[in-house]
């Protein structure tokens, strides 16, 4: 394949110390970042948490001058840029730029047979095959806060009223302590046995804190001076995405999902944030689309370009079901390393 001879490009791993202080710099100022996910921060989070392999690369020009950055981890034959977010693909200066990216990760393809195929999230180009897929919904908060609750579901505001009444108690922080983040951690193992899904690390998490700081919020609903539901927040201009939430099986009788969600949008507009973003689901999560919907949301399809022999993996499938069940009634010890093996 043809590479144009006007650029060159770098792995990440090769970078000096001065390449790296330029390459963030270049990241903080590029127009395309799909922050806080293209840059370093989550490229550190991403190589000490999982065992891909990083494939991230720079793109110079004749002058030496970044003009191009993809992040990008080999998982199970796949370039996948990001892995576990919704958001990725290349930051580049100009459609060459692009098509030279592009250009690199078709020969890293065509010299490995352990790599069948790459794939960007959110990101859609003319020059590779496109599809959207999940759904990603998100709270425009540009109105008057007593407006839009006087506008919300009747339901749901039944739902907020006897969740007061059974006295439970909102409170935020982004000033993170350990323990605050263990008693998190203990909630999400919990909902995610349930769920029948497999869990992320505890170290996973502390490295969000750190890389992070002070743009990761906790949310906690408490009940009897007991965390029953906890949401980890990430802000980013003047966005926030909703990263992760859990809650215990008594969330559900006390309304404090409901409860929780209106502090977070109430607090989110206090402090002059424009975008409350709920995060991307499947299709397949009908159920969990339709509530975040009753909230105000506005969905948009979360578009995929891809090279290569890519198929979609989507663990709401019917085919996983009986893996899920299975998972639901095993210990917590075993559960523990279960996730690690299968998220690794």
């Amino acid at each position: 394949m043809e590479i144009d001879n006007s650029f060159s490009f770098k792995f990440l791993n090769k970078l000096n110390i001065e390449e790296k202080n330029k390459l963030n710099f270049y990241i903080k100022k590029n127009p395309f970042i799909t922050f806080p996910y293209s840059n370093l921060e989550y490229n550190n989070i991403i190589t000490n948490n999982f065992n891909y392999k990083n494939y991230s690369f720079i793109i110079f020009n004749i002058n030496k001058e970044i003009v191009g950055y993809l992040p990008q981890w080999l998982d199970n034959k796949k370039l996948i840029s990001v892995p576990w977010r919704d958001r990725g693909g290349p930051l580049f200066k100009n459609s060459n730029v692009l098509k030279y990216i592009i250009n690199i990760n078709k020969n890293i393809i065509t010299n490995n047979k352990n790599i069948s195929c790459f794939v960007w999230k959110d990101f859609k180009t003319e020059y590779l095959q496109n599809y959207k897929y999940y759904i990603n919904l998100y709270l425009s908060l540009n109105f008057s806060i007593t407006e839009y609750y006087n506008n919300l579901n009747s339901k749901i505001k039944n739902k907020i009223n006897q969740a007061k009444k059974n006295h439970l108690i909102f409170n935020i922080t982004n000033d993170i302590k350990i323990s605050n983040l263990k008693e998190f951690y203990k909630i999400f193992l919990i909902n995610r046995k349930l769920l029948g899904v497999p869990a992320y690390s505890f170290n996973f998490f502390s490295e969000f804190i750190i890389n992070y700081k002070n743009k990761i919020y906790l949310s906690n609903i408490l009940h009897q001076n007991n965390v029953i539901s906890s949401s980890l927040l990430l802000a980013y201009d003047k966005k926030v995405i909703s990263l992760f939430s859990c809650s215990l099986p008594i969330s559900k009788k006390l309304k404090s999902n409901d409860f929780m969600n209106i502090e977070i949008i109430k607090f989110l507009y206090k402090k002059g944030y424009s975008t409350y973003d709920f995060g991307s689901d499947s299709p397949l999560q009908s159920n969990l689309i339709n509530y975040k919907l009753k909230w105000g949301a506005k969905k948009r399809h979360v578009k995929y370009s891809y090279y290569g022999n890519y198929k979609i993996f989507d663990h709401n499938l019917n085919k996983y079901i009986i893996y899920k069940k299975i998972i639901r009634y095993l210990p917590m010890a075993l559960y523990k390393l279960l996730s690690k093996i299968i998220i690794k």
